[in-house]
């Protein structure tokens, strides 16, 4: 089952849609954050520093998945205006990725 994101296993990348990459560059935490890079980038993909408790690729992913879902949930509980709903929206985006992510 593949949900509106394009997920491309072979070159482990997800396209983020662009409203949530906007989102990303309006609530960033600085260079550090997964949340800069997908504003910088539009995707999610892995990089050249993989974690140590990874072991395969497909660890390796979710953990950026899980990452940046944190993230997200993080500027859920400190946003008290017009964004959260969207960032919710985002939040269940990311949640349906890590599914999919995981049954394929």
């Amino acid at each position: 089952m593949r949900t509106r994101a394009e997920w491309d296993k072979r070159m482990k990348i997800l396209r983020i849609p662009p409203k949530f990459v906007k989102l990303c560059g309006e609530w960033h935490n600085g260079q550090s954050s997964m949340m800069y890079a997908v504003s910088s980038t539009g995707s999610l993909s892995l990089g050249t520093i993989k974690p140590i408790d990874c072991d395969t690729e497909e660890e390796w992913f979710r953990y950026l998945l899980d990452s940046l879902s944190k993230e997200v949930e993080l500027c859920i509980v400190s946003c008290g205006g017009e964004d959260i709903q969207a960032l919710n929206e985002f939040a269940d985006f990311l949640k349906k990725e890590s599914y999919a992510s995981i049954s394929h």
